[in-house]
């Protein structure tokens, strides 16, 4: 093992960490001690080690490795380095190992505009989904004290700053649901994208109005994968649930919101569903000229290149 963790330092630390004569026990029973502990997760020892090659190398400088190995509370490691590697798993049983703890901090900032399950669900994406503007929280998490009071004083900024930028968190779901309105995605549906460059302002009221009659977790959903970019398994494993059923979850609010959207547009323009039909008509008609005209001039140039 300590050739593994040594492999994996900078070539400067090694005399440092080999001033420890036994380095090589240490890391071995802090292996034990977390596997013992976690006996059901899926961790590589190897990566293990190499992780806490990476966490006293940031902390070489403060503290000697024996002091740093001291000090590092190995279980707790090992279940959010797990929770680092997207297990499923991991992130379960942290949940419900901190359960208790977590939702009674959240029911002391939840409010009308903030509820209980909103803050908790806002603190799992901030725990265990990583970003392009920022790495999953539980990736800072070195070590060096008990999980459960990082965790404390994670869970409590994180509903703070909740409670404390409502407005504008407002202003970024507005921003939010104005990105999710020109998402590619939501583009597919040709017609309804005809619509929306035709009826502009009433698409928008359309669509607005259509957000907020889903659900916040299917918001959520859509917030994620539209426009997070986080991918069906890094949802699937925020919400413990399979793949599959998370994308069967995006699917379903996308159809909820652009069919919602479509109903809205139709009482906003006073149309009958027979006059919408007759406007889908219309619109299908122009497609089909717009793309006989396209595959046309194409055979053409084709035909003057040949």
């Amino acid at each position: 093992m300590q050739e593994i963790f040594l492999e994996a330092l900078d070539p400067t630390l090694h005399v440092q960490a080999l001033s420890l004569h036994d380095l090589d026990a240490r890391l071995q029973a802090c292996v034990q001690q977390a596997q013992q502990a976690w006996p059901h997760l899926s961790v590589q020892t190897s990566d293990f080690l190499k992780c806490l090659a990476g966490l006293y190398q940031q902390n070489a400088e403060s503290a000697t490795i024996d002091a740093w190995l001291l000090r590092l509370h190995c279980p707790d490691l090992y279940l959010a380095f797990a929770c680092t590697l997207q297990n499923a798993q991991a992130i379960e049983v942290l949940e419900h190992q901190y359960a208790g703890m977590l939702r009674q901090i959240a029911r002391r900032f939840a409010n009308q505009a903030h509820p209980e399950e909103d803050l908790l669900q806002t603190l799992r994406e901030k725990l265990f989904v990583d970003t392009p503007q920022r790495d999953a929280r539980i990736r800072h998490y070195a070590g060096q004290g008990p999980l459960h009071s990082w965790l404390r004083v994670t869970a409590t900024r994180t509903f703070l700053d909740c409670v404390r930028s409502g407005a504008q968190q407002k202003r970024e779901h507005g921003t939010d649901d104005r990105l999710l309105m020109n998402a590619p995605d939501l583009q597919t549906d040709v017609e309804l994208d005809f619509l929306k460059r035709e009826y502009r302002a009433q698409f928008k009221e359309s669509f607005e109005e259509a957000m907020g009659s889903l659900s916040s977790s299917e918001r959520n959903l859509l917030r994620q994968n539209l426009i997070a970019g986080l991918s069906i398994d890094q949802i699937g494993a925020i919400y413990h649930i399979h793949r599959a059923t998370a994308a069967r979850r995006i699917a379903r609010a996308r159809e909820t919101l652009l069919e919602r959207t479509r109903l809205g547009l139709l009482t906003r323009l006073k149309l009958s569903n027979e006059d919408f039909d007759s406007l889908m008509e219309m619109i299908r008609s122009r497609l089909d000229l717009s793309l006989h005209r396209l595959l046309k001039n194409s055979q053409e140039d084709e035909t003057s290149e040949g």
